[in-house]
């Protein structure tokens, strides 16, 4: 019998759906008051219903403590800043995503309810995919890179949930037990990954590469060798016929692929040394941050002459917080990925095929993102919204399972 899904759950979906939707029109205008407001507004109903409207009590994960010392933290100090409105606007963004955990910890509390965000997850790509080929053909909008393919009104942030929902379906496609959508994840995905290939950003294919090799490195054979070796002519066979498309996009980033590149030479690896040296002399600054909250383009800026914020969401974190800052944030992620791992392996000892998938899948979507945020994405509200309330759902699956093992089985387990 299908299970029926509760209509905060649909809304919910919506809501982190049309996030998406919206970033893809990021740079359709220099001034983004309009459509940041819409966003603004769109998550703030879903808040109100949630938060406001819930007739049940909501119901805290153990990492609510830290995620509410983060936010606390990062506002006090915001206060400080030189420009409050540039602060305030990144730091909206920034904290809107950490309540979507809570949502994601109370809603998705049955498999079939976190299944449903998987099996819906093509509708990301396909979104993506139809967009990129929309203004190609119509020739709208900039490239990301000289000479690369066109991106219409997408600005950076909107690729990472199109990313991380390849991720998603490689790792939880047998979820997608409805024929349609299974053939629909599978087709997206290819097309979304070759779109991502011709944008040549580097971070997004690692990512998916890295996602490939952990997926297979959980349980190789022989059936597994032969998909990947058919997928990987298949693969081979449709690039080959539209190599072309790569001529323009790998001249434009010629200087990356060449010999004499040095990494040490790239922007965002000078920055962390920039931001270092300005801090370094204050032990205030070191420990507690600049004080100028998401405020750090306008300093970076003076230093490469060039307006650029830091691509690097911990460096970030350091600018804004300090030691103490950066501290709470890697604590934020080491007890989403504890949490998760440990059920990981109860799940494991008594063989649940689905819990064992699925906190596999947790623990490597969060390495993932810890990795990504290398590069960026601390301030990317609909990739973030997207990433937390999923993790929301497995920490909760977690929970559930523990008590049901202690229901059924009277087995105790320790925290």
């Amino acid at each position: 019998m299908k299970t029926k899904i509760p209509t905060i759950i649909k809304l919910t979906f919506i809501v982190i759906f049309l996030n998406t939707v919206i970033e893809s029109f990021l740079l359709f205008t220099e001034d983004r008051t309009l459509i940041i407001s819409i966003q603004l507004l769109l998550n703030g109903i879903l808040f109100y219903r949630f938060f406001i409207l819930s007739k049940s009590n909501i119901q805290k994960p153990k990492i609510a403590i830290l995620t509410f010392t983060i936010l606390v933290y990062f506002i006090v100090l915001s206060f400080l800043s030189s420009d409050i409105i540039v602060t305030f606007n990144y730091l909206i963004k920034f904290i809107i995503p950490f309540f979507y955990i809570f949502i994601g910890y109370n809603i998705l509390i049955k498999p079939d309810y976190i299944s449903y965000f998987i099996r819906k997850t093509w509708l990301f790509l396909a979104y993506f995919s139809i967009y990129i080929i929309v203004v190609n053909v119509l020739g709208i909008g900039e490239s990301l890179y000289k000479g690369g393919i066109k991106m219409g009104f997408y600005s950076l942030n909107g690729l990472y949930v199109p990313t991380f929902s390849i991720i998603i379906i490689i790792f939880n496609l047998k979820i997608v037990t409805n024929k349609i959508e299974r053939y629909l994840s599978i087709a997206f995905s290819i097309i979304a990954i070759i779109i991502l290939i011709l944008l040549l950003k580097r971070t997004l294919l690692i990512l998916i590469l890295v996602a490939f090799i952990l997926y297979f490195f959980k349980k190789i054979s022989l059936v597994r060798i032969l998909r990947i070796t058919l997928f990987s002519i298949l693969f081979l066979v449709i690039f080959s016929n539209f190599s072309y498309l790569l001529q323009d996009s790998i001249a434009s980033r010629k200087g990356r692929f060449e010999k004499e590149y040095d990494v040490t030479n790239e922007g965002r690896f000078v920055e962390n040394i920039k931001v270092y040296s300005l801090m370094k002399d204050s032990p205030f600054k070191l420990l507690f941050g600049t004080g100028e909250v998401f405020n750090d383009r306008k300093f970076l800026s003076k230093s490469f002459e060039v307006e650029r914020e830091a691509h690097n969401s911990f460096i970030r974190i350091f600018w804004n917080g300090g030691f103490v800052g950066l501290l709470l944030f890697l604590s934020f992620y080491y007890k989403q990925f504890i949490d998760i791992f440990k059920n990981f392996h109860i799940a494991k000892k008594r063989k649940n095929l689905f819990l064992v998938n699925l906190y596999y899948f947790g623990c490597v979507f969060i390495i993932l993102r810890f990795f990504n945020d290398f590069s960026s994405g601390i301030t990317y509200l609909g990739y973030n919204a997207f990433s937390y309330l999923l993790i929301g759902g497995i920490i909760r699956m977690g929970k559930e399972f523990r008590i049901n093992l202690i229901k059924e089985k009277n087995v105790t387990i320790s925290d």
